[in-house]
């Protein structure tokens, strides 16, 4: 191979036109592999994206799900409290003597304040309260019959002593 000098632009192109075709041929093969590349990424991209937004979707609906029941569960937490609010006033008015029917009437946050508030309202039933009187009222005759108060007498003791046997 000898040197010639090159005059024409044809001549240029000719003599480098071997060695153009094959860098060519080099950088079209890499061009080719990384468009495929390229293609592969925006495919897996793409499935990528829509898994996304799908689990989007599902943690939207999930997250819907969990405030609905965080909702149910306050209110029956607030059920549940309500019926040991009225389990706490019905005992604590049994305790203090009060009639069921005010026990709802009992107020306080807490048990000791109910108990307070039972202690003053049962106070007032108490003073309010009359002795009781007997059923049958008085049914003995008004006279001096000596064997009759005997008889009650006896059937008095007898009854005391049944009740001390209890």
């Amino acid at each position: 191979m000898s040197f010639q000098e090159i005059k024409t632009q044809e001549e240029f192109d000719e003599a480098i036109k071997e060695r153009l075709a094959r860098e060519r041929e080099k950088y079209s093969k890499e061009i080719d592999k990384l468009t495929e590349e390229i293609k592969e990424k925006d495919e897996t991209l793409s499935n990528l994206q829509k898994a996304n937004s799908e689990l989007e979707e599902k943690n939207k609906d999930l997250s819907e799900k969990q405030t609905a029941h965080e909702a149910e569960l306050k209110e029956r937490d607030d059920k549940i409290k309500g019926y040991e609010t009225t389990s706490a006033k019905m005992r604590i008015a049994r305790a203090a003597g009060i009639p069921e029917e005010l026990a709802s009437r009992l107020s306080g946050d807490d048990e000791e304040a109910m108990k307070k508030d039972a202690e003053s309202l049962a106070a007032l039933f108490k003073a309010a309260d009359p002795e009781p009187q007997s059923p049958m009222g008085k049914t003995e005759p008004a006279g001096n019959d000596n064997k009759q108060d005997a008889k009650d007498a006896a059937f008095k003791s007898m009854l005391q002593n049944m009740e001390g046997d209890e």
